[in-house]
């Protein structure tokens, strides 16, 4: 992948072209050995398409080529070789550093695509593309902050996905039919939230993601609608981890809103009939306070509910809940 090779189509479209040296790629076994040494550019060649041992190539190999690319395209000029970075390391210049319009997100994505280890670059290009689309974080005006973090996310709805040693990266996957308008990511030992992640005028539409880029530490992590819902919410989180809310199939929304004075520590729905309660729909340190609302997504269908006190008995329980539109379970009223 270089510049010469992406052609703009008169509709602004971006097109790769050239596959002379494609390489069939085997996802069993997803190595694929540099055959002829010598081809390629090297402003756009990572350092092991060139090596002298018989190394090799992987998909992570083309996303070096593509930051590259993209380098050239935002910075103005081509990125020094490989080997010219190896020896003279402490010359490197980022986009940002020769075109200060490019934002610092757009610029991180960059930059690790084109680290010299191919293991410390993405692991993917789909990881990639999700940081490069993602809005700049800049400053803005933001809500009031909610209360001090004590809520958790289920691990069911969390998944670890590769470290990195240049810091933590947060994936917030939006399969909900809500817009996520509120994001608060605090630093486990903080006892406020800080200012809201997303801008006003800044969201998180259904079926998109946005990744948050943070520096090593351990966070919490709570998402809300634009009403302030909380829809996810997580604690001490690391290191990389992607977090879904909701599912694809799950269009119907469950508000539990609590206008009860006591605090719920667990909620249990399942398919109405069931012969136990399953998993609880909320984490150990997850807790629904007096007034608070949370909102769960279900696929149509009948439902049995529970929640449960802070001091584990069961505060309220419904059977044989059709859910066929949207509903609210209000407990204490």
């Amino acid at each position: 992948i270089k510049p010469q090779n992406v052609i703009i189509t008169p509709e602004d479209r971006a097109v790769l072209v050239d596959f002379g040296l494609v390489k069939l790629w085997d996802p069993a076994a997803p190595k694929t050995r540099t055959v002829m040494r010598g081809m390629g550019t090297p402003e756009y060649a990572p350092p092991e398409q060139w090596g002298a041992q018989g190394k090799h190539t992987d998909p992570r190999s083309d996303l070096y080529s593509l930051g590259a690319t993209l380098y050239h395209a935002l910075a103005g000029q081509a990125p020094p070789t490989a080997s010219d970075r190896m020896v003279y390391p402490k010359e490197f210049k980022t986009p940002h550093e020769l075109n200060g319009s490019v934002s610092s997100t757009v610029d991180a994505a960059i930059t690790r695509a084109m680290v010299l280890a191919i293991d410390e670059r993405w692991p993917e290009a789909r990881t990639m593309s999700s940081n490069l689309l993602s809005p700049a974080q800049d400053a803005g005006t933001s809500p009031a902050s909610p209360p001090a973090p004590t809520q958790r996310l289920p691990h069911s709805q969390r998944t670890a996905i590769e470290s990195t040693p240049f810091g933590i990266n947060i994936r917030i996957e939006n399969r909900s039919p809500d817009e996520i308008c509120h994001v608060y990511i605090s630093p486990s030992d903080k006892a406020s939230w800080g200012a809201d992640q997303l801008s006003d005028d800044e969201s998180i539409g259904s079926g998109n993601a946005r990744v948050f880029a943070l520096p090593v530490g351990s966070y919490d992590i709570r998402v809300e609608t634009w009403n302030q819902v909380l829809v996810a919410a997580a604690a001490d989180i690391s290191g990389d981890t992607a977090i879904r809310i909701g599912d694809r199939a799950a269009i119907l929304r469950l508000l539990v809103d609590n206008r009860s004075p006591w605090e719920i520590c667990s909620v249990y729905i399942v398919p109405a009939g069931s012969s136990d309660w399953g998993a609880d729909w909320m984490d150990t340190n997850e807790s629904l306070l007096p007034n608070g609302k949370r909102m769960f997504y279900l696929k149509p269908g009948t439902y049995d509910l529970c929640a449960v006190n802070c001091d584990g008995e069961t505060f309220a329980d419904e059977y044989g809940i059709g859910v066929t539109e949207d509903v609210t379970w209000t407990l204490g009223n």
